[in-house]
């Protein structure tokens, strides 16, 4: 059973039914300029989510042995942590990413 998915699958990759599995037409050297300008533009990272929106991004992050920008997590809707929190980046080198589930 599971053979026949996957193998329906692998056919319906191949007929370019899933354009977000096109792995082979991402441009490396497009996300390699967009990356470099970014990472010359911002000095801090904050990623609003909440639950596993927040928490994989997370532990994907941590995971990573190179360091990262300053990153912050606003995971909660306790206005006094992120108020903390924002007061310690500057919001003008800050570039923000809104991750959701839904």
């Amino acid at each position: 059973m599971f053979n026949q998915i996957f193998d329906d699958f692998l056919g319906e990759i191949k007929k370019g039914k899933h354009d977000f599995l096109k792995f082979d037409q991402i441009k490396l050297d497009e996300v390699s300029r967009l990356v470099k300008k970014l990472n010359d533009q911002f000095d801090y990272v904050a990623i609003i989510g909440f639950g596993a929106s927040s928490l994989n991004t997370r532990a994907i992050c941590s995971s990573i042995s190179k360091k990262l920008k300053k990153t912050i997590y606003l995971d909660s809707i306790d206005e006094l942590d992120i108020e903390e929190k924002l007061q310690s980046i500057n919001i003008e080198k800050t570039i923000f990413f809104v991750l959701s589930k839904s």
